[in-house]
């Protein structure tokens, strides 16, 4: 930690719409150069605020208030204060706080900058979380990243104490539980790769361009437009996601075009989920299910299929008496969607997280994220799974990942 008499400030989670914002102020004297921006219905005494206690209260800029946010502090040894604000995560409510921090004498840098003074890094855990931290891609992950400091070891002690007290059934079970999330983490901090394919002019781009609610790639009535694949970066419930547009599926003699299928393929290999775009208005030239089933044989013949989901795009195309045969034939689930209308592109937002396994989400549920911490878990599973198991080892490989031994 630095001793420099010098304050600084950082937003450390990244610039997005929504969402929250952590903007971390570090130096000696923090109690009393935000006392007059604060306001709470309760006295709030920052000097000698337990560092485990949160507080809600009124940022303020003389007598305009900037928003509500959520304050906690902790002291170093050497009389620094880390003070973090979470706020909401509107660029320019951030905007606003640094500016007035500005005013204040508060030096604004990078959070890379100010967490190498202000994070400890003693274990691989501690700086397994600064990495993941800085380079995270969503406000969401930033602020569970950075839980994870002191919740990761709270759900590892209590498995700890039950395998020292015998119960080997119950141990195993928590840890299992622990280990199953880390697939969620791990799309979290990574991201979802999302390969939207189908026949030309099934409105992949239109859908691509409103599921990121951006547009970037310029979309036309003429069959084959996207002759090669582009990417949306977005994000669906705080998680990472980019839409991957490819070109349209069918038999052709173009060679350009037959590169671009081929390419195609390529982005399927890479996909966690691949969305399946049917082209509802022309049903009646073709039977749906030839169309949807020569899809999922196309996505099926790639090795290491990921999940899959069927969507059936230009519903504001249908009459009501359409889209009731439809649901009629394929079931009351069936993701019957309008891009250019934006009707129930909600439900397929929800739906395509829901195929990764993100049911509840992660909320504030703790899980081991990097492959160092998964191994651990694993390392005392098998120990506590031997014909003779080894308990200490169990324990020493939990120590370790979060720091305790």
């Amino acid at each position: 930690m630095t001793t420099t008499d010098e304050v600084r400030a950082a937003c450390l989670t990244p610039p997005a719409a929504g969402g929250i914002a952590i903007v971390q102020i570090v130096g000696k004297n923090i109690p009393d150069l935000l006392a007059p921006c604060l306001k709470s219905p309760r006295p709030l005494d920052l000097a000698h605020m337990d560092e485990s206690q949160l507080r809600l209260c009124r940022l303020v800029d003389g007598n305009e208030t900037i928003d509500d946010v959520v304050i906690c502090v902790r002291r170093e040894s050497d009389g620094v204060t880390v003070a973090e604000l979470t706020m909401h995560g509107g660029p320019r409510i951030v905007q606003r706080v640094l500016l007035l921090l500005k005013r204040m004498g508060v030096r604004i840098t990078e959070g890379k900058e100010l967490l190498a003074v202000s994070w400890s890094t003693t274990h691989p855990l501690e700086q397994e979380i600064l990495d993941a931290l800085l380079q995270a891609k969503t406000r969401f992950a930033a602020a569970w990243i950075a839980r994870m400091k002191h919740a990761l070891p709270n759900a590892i002690d209590p498995i700890v104490r039950t395998i020292q007290a015998g119960d080997m059934a119950a141990a195993r079970s928590d840890l299992e539980t622990l280990l199953s999330r880390s697939r969620q983490a791990r799309f979290l901090l990574e991201g979802i790769r999302v390969v939207l394919i189908g026949e030309p002019n099934t409105g992949k781009s239109t859908l691509a361009n409103a599921l990121a609610q951006r547009e970037h790639a310029i979309v036309s009535d003429t069959p084959g437009t996207t002759r090669d694949w582009v990417e949306h970066p977005t994000a669906i419930e705080g998680v990472p996601v980019t839409l991957v547009d490819t070109a349209g599926i069918r038999e052709t003699h173009d060679r350009i075009e037959q590169e671009a299928i081929h390419r195609t393929q390529d982005q399927i290999r890479s996909a966690n989920v691949v969305m399946i775009v049917i082209d509802a208005s022309a049903l009646q030239a073709a039977p749906q299910n030839d169309r949807a089933n020569r899809l999922l044989d196309h996505a099926a013949s790639t090795q290491n299929v990921p999940d899959r989901l069927l969507v059936f795009n230009k519903s504001d195309c249908l009459t009501a008496a359409q889209k009731q045969g439809l649901l009629a034939q394929r079931g009351p689930d069936t993701l019957l969607v309008s891009a250019q209308t934006g009707n129930r592109l909600d439900t397929l937002r929800h739906r395509l997280i829901q195929s990764i396994g993100w049911t509840q989400g992660l909320n504030d549920k703790p899980a081991p994220f990097t492959d160092r911490q998964i191994d651990l878990c694993r390392q005392a599973l098998s120990a506590m799974a031997a014909t003779e198991p080894d308990l200490n080892a169990a324990i020493d490989r939990l120590h370790f990942l979060v720091g305790r031994a």
